[in-house]
């Protein structure tokens, strides 16, 4: 795996976020067409948004396909510690909501 492509990545995704996030108030209305009713639960619109701009990012890169698959697991490895939602193996609990997400920005902990 190339280390320049993986920064290119990353340089990619942290534009589309930045740029998309102006957007937010437009284009949140579209999260309730993509995601089932219980992610919608375990994510508040702001972070869950910012993650769709992740992962469309990533999968319209003319990236590698091992520099997308890395990047996709980083965006997955992200999922827990963002969500709101609190977790009891195996179970979700969105209705409990995990104060230790509250502060995270997705950026900042998916470029971490």
């Amino acid at each position: 795996m190339n280390q320049d492509e993986i920064s290119e990545g990353l340089s990619k995704i942290e534009k589309s976020v930045i740029s998309g996030s102006k957007k937010f108030d437009d284009e949140k209305k579209c999260l309730k067409d993509i995601f089932p009713e219980l992610i919608l639960k375990c994510f508040d619109d702001r972070k869950l948004f910012e993650l769709l701009l992740i992962r469309n990012t990533i999968n319209s890169s003319s990236l590698s396909s091992k520099t997308k698959n890395f990047l996709f697991v980083a965006l997955v490895s992200l999922l827990r510690e963002v969500s709101s939602a609190a977790t009891g193996w195996p179970y979700i609990a969105p209705k409990k909501i995990k104060t230790s997400s509250k502060s995270k920005d997705v950026l900042r902990e998916y470029r971490r």
